[in-house]
């Protein structure tokens, strides 16, 4: 089996997909853009907005805490996956997010999103978690095994 080498090139038609843009009929009056396809490193922007606008809500005294976070990575979800131009200052996000809510129009656009798509995000979630529970597991082991060992020199 004859394989080629990667290069830049290739590497631009393997990533092609996620450019590619579906338009998405709303209602009788408004559509609009969505990408179907989800880039990883497109996700991993997604989720470290998603902690830094719940850091930084918390810090600047809005309210973001009273969102249930899944919402506000939908809301995220649609903004860096969408031809919507949502702001990037959390206020502005924040009035964009009851603006769509209101609207009755966030539930609809992500239904349109492929499934796979959004299960791509909630793994990456998972697999930060589990990440964090290695790092917390670990830390937990070694902080016993230096008590015992604190211990056994008593």
């Amino acid at each position: 089996m004859t394989t080629k080498a990667v290069n830049l090139t290739t590497l631009g038609e393997l990533t092609k997909k996620y450019d590619e843009k579906k338009k998405v009929q709303l209602n009788e009056e408004f559509h609009l853009y969505i990408y179907p396809e989800f880039a990883p490193s497109k996700i991993a922007e997604v989720l470290k907005e998603l902690n830094t606008d719940y850091f930084n809500g918390d810090k600047k005294g809005l309210k973001i805490d009273e969102i249930a976070m899944t919402d506000w990575l939908y809301f995220l979800i649609i903004k860096k996956f969408t031809n919507l131009k949502i702001p990037n200052s959390l206020k502005s996000k924040m009035s964009a997010y009851i603006n769509l809510v209101d609207s009755g129009l966030m539930g609809q656009i992500m239904m349109s999103f492929p499934e796979e798509s959004i299960q791509k995000v909630l793994d990456h979630i998972k697999s930060v978690e589990d990440a964090v529970d290695q790092l917390v597991d670990s830390d937990l082991a070694n902080k016993t095994e230096q008590v015992i060992k604190a211990l056994d020199e008593l």
